[in-house]
């Protein structure tokens, strides 16, 4: 009886030791984000149910800090999805992103916050349509480089190319 829980306890050490090394599967830290390479325009193709071939989903990373009250929620950024809009309301409906008047959506509706919180993660603070920060959620990044980024959102993975 002494010698069958040595082999268990045996075998759950290796078993550890492995997964701890990534040998079975664990350990996986994520890739690494370079932070000052995420600003920019990032397009990937729309998955929105009735998008055209050529619509885009467009995530643009800003350098500058993003904060409501008194709260910082990292940097600013927005999100367009092409597919939710035909190919000639694409460019009114970034304009309107980017309206700062009372009746534009500038650090609101489609707006958020980001911050790059460990390896292979980026925590998003969604707005509200009265700019106040909503619940975070992180998605995965799972390749990362100055000019391609894979990001998996919402279960649905999306494979970005940086266009300036």
């Amino acid at each position: 009886m002494k010698l069958k829980k040595i082999r268990i306890a045996l075998v759950a050490l290796v078993a550890t030791v492995f997964t701890s090394c990534g040998l079975l599967g664990g350990g996986d830290e994520g890739v690494e984000i370079n932070p000052q390479l995420l600003p920019g325009r990032w397009e990937a193709p729309s998955q929105a149910r009735n998008a055209t071939a050529d619509a885009k989903l467009v995530f643009v990373f800003q350098k500058d800090e993003c904060t409501v009250g008194d709260v910082v929620y990292g940097k600013w950024g927005y999100q367009l999805d092409q597919g939710d809009n035909e190919p000639e309301d694409w460019e009114a409906a970034e304009a309107q992103l980017l309206d700062q008047s009372a009746e534009g959506d500038y650090h609101k509706n489609g707006w958020f916050g980001y911050d790059v919180e460990k390896k292979g993660e980026i925590q998003f603070f969604h707005m509200t349509s009265v700019g106040d920060a909503v619940t975070p959620y992180t998605a995965k990044v799972t390749a990362f480089s100055s000019e391609s980024m894979t990001l998996i959102e919402a279960g649905k993975t999306y494979i970005f190319k940086k266009v300036k």
